[in-house]
């Protein structure tokens, strides 16, 4: 199979490059060249076909065939150089229209790219060109015309029709044609014979179950109730720096809802209330009592957005108040594209323990973070780094800390949801504790990943996670394993 596939790509690309004759002096490296790429060695197909046209600049096939390999290689903007330069040469060698828009494409031109596919698509109307063009409008977030075009792909080719179709549905979706974007992403998700695109057409399903696109009315609410195993339950669930090293089953159940008002110009304001409760089987002392209500106001403008928020944290620990906090934080937020988004936030909290004064004080907090979106809605990754330092009373209570995390959320077949998170921390302590000569100095890092299911209707979800934490401190008393898992059920209408 493999000798075919090389005697038909060269058939397309050797009479493109053949326009000067047989003795053309790159002509063997353009060969080379093109069975490198061929064999899937794109680095050595991109070395080749420079050297084929550094001897000969002005052959315009040698040009298309450089940026096909760099596109390969993953050089966007140096396939786009070379395919532009092939088409000052020669503005009709075939393919090269479509070739140019995928390296635009790449290269995340979208607008650009979807007038190359609609060049290439011409007046037969070719019909993968066509589909790449509706892919870049949508990308563009030009849905009307990205809609048209998918749904002319899908007629002249059905088997482009599925994946037209998932597209064509989220166009119009977002263009606000709610229920003609749903009746076709439900016929995707059950005639995809991808389980991977079945699963994506069922999230858009899910996400816009309850009218309007997710995040459009002002309320919400979120309950997340669960059974969980720890094997070393933690003596302060707060700072969780001293552990029992004993086992123990629990139930818990957390729930947050808000309410969020807009305005003209881009202006919000909301108010929202969490509560989070556990009970243990057998080390009742140990349960947790947790609310924080909150309230903010913002502004999006453009593609930038600012926001403050201010908010009151009480715990109670067993039977026993434990802490309070009052918290303001500020965030700039930058919406590079649709998918991505980046953030700063600064934190300013003042904390009061009822049990021991010395841990009284405040903490400073400063981070950055990126989160990058893809394929269905919630698909994605999240990144951050944050510096915190706390003041408490007692100076060998102090310490700063350097946090760094990130977390992926992935679709898997059967609607299934998968996410994978890990985090380090390092902590150095300002002062030796009484009776000791060295600092505490703390290097923790976590592992975990987990899985949701919608169960029975979009907003009743199952789900299993396990997380791992090890820490090592120079205090043997601070060092520690933890592992824990839990199954869970979530309400999110």
């Amino acid at each position: 199979m493999k000798t075919a596939g090389l005697w038909v790509l060269l058939l397309v690309l050797v009479p493109a490059a053949a326009v000067a004759g047989d003795t053309e002096p790159g002509r063997a490296l353009f060969e080379a060249g093109t069975f490198a790429l061929l064999e899937g060695d794109a680095a050595r197909a991109t070395e080749l076909f420079s050297r084929a046209v550094e001897r000969e600049p002005g052959n315009a096939g040698y040009q298309q065939a450089l940026g096909r390999a760099r596109r390969q290689a993953g050089d966007a903007a140096g396939a786009v150089l070379a395919l532009e330069k092939a088409r000052e040469l020669d503005a009709g060698l075939p393919g090269l229209s479509f070739d140019l828009g995928r390296a635009l494409y790449d290269a995340g031109d979208f607008r650009a790219a979807a007038g190359m596919f609609d060049a290439a698509a011409g007046g037969e109307k070719n019909a993968l060109a066509l589909y790449w063009a509706g892919v870049s409008l949508y990308e563009a977030r030009d849905y009307e015309p990205a809609a048209a075009r998918l749904s002319e792909a899908a007629e002249l080719d059905p088997a482009l029709a599925v994946h037209s179709e998932y597209y064509q549905g989220i166009c119009l979706l977002l263009s606000g044609q709610r229920e003609q974007g749903r009746e076709m992403l439900a016929r995707v998700r059950d005639l995809a014979r991808d389980p991977v695109l079945a699963g994506y057409a069922g999230r858009w399903l899910d996400a816009t179950a309850s009218g309007g696109q997710a995040g459009k009315r002002p309320w919400t609410l979120f309950v997340k109730t669960g059974r969980a195993w720890d094997d070393n339950v933690p003596l302060d669930p707060v700072k969780q720096d001293l552990f029992t090293e004993a086992d123990d089953w629990s139930n818990s159940i957390l729930a947050r809802g808000g309410y969020e008002l807009s305005g003209e110009r881009g202006l919000y304001a909301g108010a929202s209330y969490l509560h989070y409760q556990s009970w243990h089987d057998h080390l009742e002392d140990y349960d947790l009592t947790a609310c924080a209500p909150s309230v903010y106001a913002g502004r999006n403008a453009g593609r930038l957005g600012l926001e403050l928020a201010g908010r009151f944290h009480y715990f109670r620990f067993g039977h026993e108040r434990y802490l309070t906090r009052r918290e303001v934080r500020p965030r700039l937020a930058w919406a590079f594209s649709e998918k991505t988004l980046g953030g700063m936030e600064y934190g300013y909290s003042q904390n009061a323990y009822y049990k021991d004064d010395a841990e009284d004080g405040y903490t400073h907090r400063a981070a950055v973070d990126l989160a990058r979106g893809w394929g269905a809605p919630g698909d994605g990754a999240f990144g951050s780094v944050a510096w915190q330092k706390n003041e408490a009373r007692a100076s060998s209570r102090s310490f700063h800390q350097e946090d760094a995390e990130m977390s992926v959320v992935f679709s898997l077949p059967w609607r299934v949801l998968g996410n994978g998170r890990a985090r380090a921390a390092f902590r150095e302590y300002d002062l030796p504790a009484p009776g000791t000569d060295d600092e505490r100095r703390d290097f923790l890092w976590q592992a975990g990943a987990g899985f949701t299911r919608p169960v029975l209707r979009p907003w009743l979800k199952l789900g299993l996670e396990y997380e791992f934490t090890h820490n090592d401190s120079n205090y043997a008393l601070y060092s520690y394993q933890r592992n824990e898992a839990v199954l869970f059920m979530v309400l999110e209408p």
